[in-house]
Parts: structure tokens; sequence; C-alpha cells
């Protein structure tokens, strides 16, 4: 906007208030509304009223605009605000916020604010804000519907607070919001939902129907109404915004709507922009045949107009009594129905027959499907009778219609509320040279009211957290004067000595045994009545027979993922063995594969999944192929007492930054020709495979293809005959020296034998010292050890799955992933080799990835995975169980 100054006119003076007006100073009773079309007039009408020249605008030949109007004044010092401050212009345009106050009162308080500028700010016009005494011209105008932002200056409430920020939000999504107090979150895009909207039968018996798009939280049409493109909402429990982008269905629900209606049956429907008119017999018909799949297809609103169709939806209020069991409760169930009573038995029989249930006055009535879904899958029935899983009593009391009451409830009902109240129980304990940290006594405290209870858990902390730690301060406790049992850890062989490290610096009166290697005594076993037994998972494996006679006090795994394959040996294993209490030890989220949760469950609370066709019928297939929001709460709901998992971020603020970042590399014209020419003829070949034997059949194949694809993007000299040095090598040998010089430590991951044995030549022909650790290597304490303490050592290159179990690598302060695996989950291991207790310096972690490769795909493919876990694909053969036909050929595509 060009300034023009004029000759300032002493005259003249213009007062900016709040609402928007101008008042012109000397002419008390000449107050006017400042807007597009009003600049002359306005002068003009104070002229005569003073008989003064209005010598601010003899430059202007043409009408301006408002906000030129504001900064011509203020820019001859003629513009004040109510108290007589001077009003100027701010030195650049800027960028719009929204600032919000969320009271504990459920009031709130929002108004438009400058982004990195503090104060409060006040929206003048669309595009001018008043802040600090300044008009700032914002970049582009950030609201262009001033009417349905007029309540952003002012007090609105929590109801509507969330329609508002949204409303801000989809106008310019760059616009920046502040909540103090509460954190930001951008969740997954949420497709709007088509619903329908019930608004009459009229006195001649036709029923009005609307279509309209719907996300919770909001009304029905809203969405569309107002344009909205983000929805937000406000968590005020966990103090949390949560911002999601809204998806509009590629079918309106008008087209779903009419293709439940058919087209055939036109001549009886009136139909005007999504709102309908059904004849009197065809809507009978229609909704007597139909309405169960409108309950699936449409979210329902104002259902009770169809009592005059004799169709009803009523929301069942459920009333349970359970009398006995432990594991399972049994008892019997009522249920009210529109005011009237039958058993819980006959309600699920007859809706599984009809689809709704038959009242006295022969409606029928209809019952949402997702509700009805839930209450099948929780519940049991035979005979009259009913049995539920004590550990989805907590879930179910969530229900408002839902009562559960009798003496086998009250108990279970105990023991979650326990779970609440550990910090009251007295619990103590102590380890030796040291104390535990807040949140590892937190840990401790969880285990041994587990432990008190009779069940089993899984200490699930992020790695480097000290999870030994909470084990031993629970042992110390419970285990060290016990003289009947003897308990039994099993790790990793490589971990073995960790253990024996850890006991030895923290342990109070608990005597260790290793139970492992070639000369092991098979007879030994028998004799120990105390202390600890650490054994290796192979061991445990072959030797099955002798120890699943024994009865210890704990089992304890620690990489509790070695079990996660159900049916495997070391898992059956280790599932005969015999004890009092089980402790899992993982530093990968139990959540991240639904195979491992329950074979994890099996392992530490066999009664909270009984059958793995259950668990496949109830949770799996519903989560992982219909993407089944409520059997995921549900799941979540049900393991959650059993998990403790904690973050570096949440409860160490003061360990140092760690850095992520993904470094693109492009592959050499040549390597890249290569990979493009034996892509191509393996997509073909892996084609062809799948059109005839299927994924199954076809599953050698499609890993051989995509190992290949991944060594060519990885390190394609090592499959090709060619001089030309790979990027990811030219990359590394531009930036470990630099690092090197400057003190740094590196650990470097790669998933094949090949990329190490090549980078170390590559290192040595740079002078710097390194260590290398694979699979094969044995000795790997006295390699860590070299690595912590020598500072000679700059580099440790080794196999991703080596570095993923078990080493503190603290010295290290930069690490390279050099080529990513299909785990996400095995890389974030690696990458904790480092950041965790005993780092002092920021940690800066880079993947390596090859553009336009495979290596890009897996990375898609891992987040498209992530909603339901971090990481669904445990390893290569498991990712081909999991992967579609089209997935596998857009990773080869």
């Amino acid at each position: 906007m060009a300034r023009r100054k004029t000759e300032k006119s002493e005259e003249l003076s213009f007062i900016l208030r709040e609402d928007g007006t101008v008042s012109i100073a000397e002419g008390a009773n000449a107050d006017y509304r400042v807007c597009s079309g009003i600049q002359r007039q306005l002068l003009k009408q104070y002229s005569m009223l003073v008989h003064k020249p209005a010598t601010l605008w003899d430059s202007v030949s043409k009408p301006v605009s408002t906000a030129a109007f504001l900064e011509m004044a203020a820019d001859n010092g003629m513009l004040t605000d109510t108290s007589g401050n001077k009003i100027a212009i701010a030195d650049k345009d800027a960028e719009a916020a929204i600032l919000v106050e969320i009271r504990d009162d459920g009031t709130s308080e929002i108004a438009t604010a400058i982004s990195g500028e503090i104060g409060n700010a006040l929206l003048i016009l669309p595009d001018v804000v008043l802040m600090n005494h300044k008009l700032y011209f914002l970049s582009h105008q950030r609201i262009t519907d001033q009417e349905s932002f007029s309540d952003l200056k002012g007090m609105i409430t929590m109801e509507n607070l969330g329609f508002y920020l949204s409303l801000a939000l989809s106008r310019d999504e760059d616009l920046k919001l502040s909540v103090p107090g509460y954190s930001i979150e951008e969740r997954k895009p949420e497709i709007a939902l088509p619903a329908l909207i019930f608004d009459a039968v009229d006195n001649s018996g036709y029923l009005h129907l609307s279509t309209k798009l719907y996300i919770e939280g909001f009304k029905p049409g809203e969405i569309e109404n107002y344009d909205l493109l983000k929805a937000v909402s406000i968590d005020k429990d966990s103090k949390t915004v949560k911002i999601r982008d809204i998806i509009y269905p590629e079918k309106t629900p008008a087209e779903i709507l009419w293709a439940a209606i058919g087209r055939k049956s036109k001549a009886f429907v009136y139909e005007s922009d999504g709102n309908f008119v059904l004849e009197p017999e065809f809507a009978k018909q229609f909704m007597g045949k139909s309405f169960s799949s409108l309950i699936s297809s449409f979210v329902l609103f104002q259902t009770d107009v169809l009592g005059k169709l004799r169709i009803k939806y009523p929301k069942p209020k459920i009333h349970m009594v359970f009398s006995s069991g432990i594991d399972y409760l049994e008892g019997s169930g009522d249920v009210e129905l529109d005011g009237e009573h039958l058993s819980l038995d006959a309600f699920i029989s007859q809706y599984r027959e009809n689809g709704y249930v038959m009242l006295s006055d022969k409606s029928h009535a209809y019952i949402d499907a997702s509700f009805m879904k839930k209450l099948e899958r929780l519940i049991r029935t035979k005979g009259g009778k009913m049995a539920v899983s004590a550990f989805d009593v907590p879930y179910m009391e969530q229900f408002d219609d839902v009562i559960i009451d009798g003496d086998a409830a009250k108990r279970i009902r105990e023991f979650y509320r326990g779970l609440g109240q550990i910090g009251n129980r007295g619990y103590s304990t102590s380890i030796r040279t040291s104390a535990l940290r807040d949140y590892q006594t937190e840990g401790y405290r969880w285990l041994r009211y587990l432990h008190d209870t009779g069940m089993g858990g899984c200490l699930a902390d992020e790695m480097g957290l000290g999870k030994t730690v909470q084990i031993i301060a629970l042992l110390n406790d419970v285990s060290a004067s016990r003289t009947d049992k003897p308990s039994l850890l099993i790790a990793p062989k490589s971990l073995i000595h960790n253990w024996l490290s850890e006991i030895g610096r923290f342990g109070i009166g608990l005597k260790t045994y290793v139970y492992y290697g070639q000369d092991r005594d098979k007879d030994i076993i028998s004799s120990i009545n105390s202390g600890i037994i650490i054994s290796s998972y192979a061991t445990i494996r072959n030797d099955i027979e002798t120890i699943k006679k024994k009865e210890f006090d704990y089992v304890i795994l620690d990489e509790s993922q070695t079990i996660k394959h159900f049916s495997t040996k070391t898992a059956q294993a280790v599932l005969n063995l015999h004890s009092e209490h089980r402790i899992a030890v993982s530093g990968t989220p139990i959540e991240n594969d639904l195979g491992e949760l329950y074979s994890l469950f099996r392992f530490i609370n066999p009664p909270v999944f009984p059958t793995l066709a259950g668990f496949e019928r109830d949770y799996a297939r519903p989560i992982m192929y219909d993407e089944d929001k409520d059997a995921e709460a549900e799941l979540r709901k049900k393991i959650s007492p059993f998990i403790m998992r904690r973050l570096k971020k949440d409860v160490l603020p003061d360990l140092p930054e760690k850095t992520e970042q993904t470094a693109y590399i492009e592959l050499a014209d040549e390597h890249m020709r290569y990979y493009e020419t034996r892509r191509m003829m393996m997509r073909q070949q892996v084609q062809e495979s799948m059109h005839k034997e299927g994924i199954g059949g076809s599953a050698f194949m499609i890993l051989q293809a995509l190992t290949e694809l991944r060594q060519l993007a990885t390190m394609p000299e090592a499959k090709m005959e060619t001089d030309t040095v790979s990027a990811k090598r030219e990359y590394l040998k531009e930036v470990l020296p630099a690092l090197s010089a400057e003190g740094h430590k590196m650990l470097i991951f790669s998933s094949f034998l090949d990329p190490i044995d090549t980078i170390s030549g590559d290192l040595t022909a740079l002078g710097i010292k390194h260590l290398i650790m694979t699979g094969a290597t044995t000795d790997r304490k006295t390699l860590v050890d070299k690595f912590q303490k020598d500072p000679e050592i700059k580099a440790f290159l080794m196999t991703l799955k080596t570095g993923g179990v078990g080493l503190n690598l603290t010295a290290a302060d930069y690490v390279f992933i050099f080529d990513p695996w299909w785990n996400a989950a095995a890389e974030e291991q690696a990458l904790n080799r480092t950041h965790r207790i005993g780092q002092k310096n920021p940690v800066f972690c880079y993947r390596l990835i090859a553009k336009d490769t495979i290596e890009e795909k897996m990375l898609e493919l891992q987040m498209k995975k992530k909603e339901l876990s971090d990481n669904l694909i445990s390893s290569d053969s498991a990712a081909l169980r999991t992967l579609t036909e089209a997935e596998i050929d857009e990773l080869l595509s």
C-alpha cells in the first residue's frame, strides 16, 4: 500500500474505537462509522460543521479504502485510541495468529494476535489489527468473512470454541494458533460422514428427510455450509487441541441415499438439493426394508419422528449382575428398551435373527450397529446366562447406559481402583550404590502392585530409561529373601553379562546363577531354590523338557519381542514354564503388532485373551482390515493397565536433545539405470507369479525381489560390475572425516553385511579408527567397553539388529542408518543406543534414503501403517503377511 504524507492538519484528530468506528475529536456530536465508500464524504461533512478545510484529503483524487484511510490518518499523526495514545503504523506487514485463553470455569476468550508479538490484539478490519498502539496490516486477508468472526473479539463458550477455530483455520491454513497451557497436535485426516436427518412425517404421511455431511463435534451440515477444511477439538482433560484435516467423500450423502432407494423408485420420491420427500406407502415399505442398512451407511438424527411408521431407534439400557467367576464373570442381564424389559439373551438373539427387536406395540426397534458389535464382542450368552471377561469390565462401565453389579464385579473393580491408588500403598525400596529416579520409583510401585494382586505386566519404557534397574528394585524387595523358589530371567545371549553386571551393581542380597553355554549342567536347575537364574532364549527352548518341571517365583523376559510369534518353538517353550509371577521387558511398544500383543499376553496374563481365534475375531481382523476404531479403543482399554510405557521426552526433560533427519541421496546415473532395469524385470515376474500363485505362493520370489532392490538402492556396486562408488558411500566419506576431526563418535548401522565390510575399508583409507560388530561377534562387551572408553576409536559399524538390543553406546553423538529396515521400531532401537541416560551431548541421527527407489516406498508404507502402530511390519517375511498385492506392486513400481 503506497503511503503518501500530506501536510499535517493541526485541526483534525481521529479516534479509533475498539468496535471499528472512527470519531472526529473536535466534533463531539459527529461520530461516523468508517467503511468502504465513505471517505471524502466524512471529511466534507466535518468541514461543513467547523468551516475549516479538510487538508488531509487535499491529495486524494479518488475514494480510498477504510484501511487506507486509517493508514493515512496514522501517518499524519492524526489517529489515536480512546485513551488518547497516538496510533502508529507497524514497520512491516504481519502474519496473523489466534490467541485462545481457556479458563477453568468453562469459558474462553479468543482474539486475533500478531505472530511473534506480545500484547492484546484487536481485529479492526479483516486485514487490519491494532496491537501495542500500532496498526498491523496482515500480509494477506486472513479472515474473509468478517461477520462470521464478529465473536472472535469477545467471550465464547467451550461449546462453540472448536467451531470458531475450525472456521479460522479453514479460511487460512497458515494461520498460527496459540493456546497457553495446551499442546497442539495434528491428527490423522478424517473423512466426513453422511448424515440423515428425519425432519418429519407430515399429517398426510409423507416422510421428509435431509442429507448432510457430519463430523463428530459439529452439527450436521455445518462443515459444508461453512466450507470447513479443518476440524478443531479441545480436550480439557489432556490439555490438548487436536487439529485434523477434513476430507470430503467422493459421493454426496444424497447420492448414497439415492443408491439405497434405487432409481426405479424415483416416481415415489421428490428431491431438491439433498432434501427428500417420500410418499406415504413407499416410505413405510422402504424404511421397513432398508432401515438396518441406513444405520450402517449414515449417522442418523431425529429418529423419533419414525414412530408414526412403527420404526424406533432407541438406546438400550443394560443392567448386569455378576455373582461368580474370577477371570470370566458369570451372571444374568436385563435390557430396558423404549420402556419395555427383556432378558439380555433374548435381546441379542432377536437382533441376530431379525436385525431388530419386536416391541409389544409391533414396532421394530433397531439398535445402533456399532453398539451391538461391541456388545456381541464383549458378552457371551448361553441358556439365559451370560459371561464377561473380568478385563472388559472397566471398558463396559464407560458406557452411559450399562450398569454392572454383583460381588464378582466388585472384586475386579477393586483391582482397577487400586491401580489409581498405588502411591498410597506405602511401597518403598532401595537399590545398591544409587537411588531410583521418580519415574523409576513409579515403575517399581506398579510392578509391586501387580505382584501383590497376582497379575503379570510388561514394562515397556522407551529404551534408555533404566528398565533393568526397575526390575532389580522389584527383585530386591520380593525375591531376595525367598528360599523356596528361584526366579528365572531370560534374555538374549548378548545381554546375559549385562544383567550379571547390573545385578552386581544394584542388587541387594540377590544370588545369581548362569544357566547357559555348551558345558551347562542340566541337573543344577532342580537343586536351585533361591536367587536369580539367568539364561538365554535358545537355552530354554533346547532344555524345555527339563526346565518346565521346575516351579519358579518369577519368570522375567528381557527383550520380550523374542516371543512375538506365538507358534514358534521359542514362544511355546516360554509359555510352558511354570511360575507364580510373570514380567515382560521391552523397549518396543507392544501395540506395534497385534500378533505380538496376543503372544505377549498369553505369557503375562493368559485370561485377557483366552484363545487366538477369539483374539483374531474380536480384535485383529476388525482393527487391521476394517479399521474398526471401537475395537481398537476397547483393546487399548483392555491392555493399558498391564503395560507401562514412558517416553524420554516426558520423564527426562534434562536429557540432551535428539535431532532426527532424513538425508535423501541421489544414485549415480549408471546405478539408477541398472536399478530401473532390474526393477522392471522383477516387477513383471512378481506380477505374473501373483496372478498365477497368489501372494502366498509367490512369497519367496517377492522377498527375493524386494531384498535385491534394497541392496541395489544401498550399495549397487556390490551387485553389478562397475568402478563407480555408491552415492551413500560418497556421502559418508564427505561427512565422517570432519566429524571425527571435531572429536565426535559415530554409530553406523546397515541391514546388510556387504556395506559393513566396504565402509570399514573406506574408514581405514580415511585413517578413522573403528570397530565392527555383527551377529557373528561373540565378545560384544569388550568391543562396547573399548568404544565407550578409547578416545581414538571414532566409529562403530554394526548390523541393525545387532545394534538394536541391549547396548549402551552413549559415547557416540552421531548415528547413521545406512539403509532403512522394514521395522521402524528396529531403527528406533538402534538410534536409542546412544540417546539414553548417561548421554551428555545432543544426538544427531540421519537416515540415508536413496531417492526414487524402494527405500522411499518403504518409508511411505510405514507411514500408511502408522495409525495402527509405529510399525506393523516386524521383518521381511512378516511384511509379506500384511502386504496386499497393490502394496507389493507399489513397492516395485
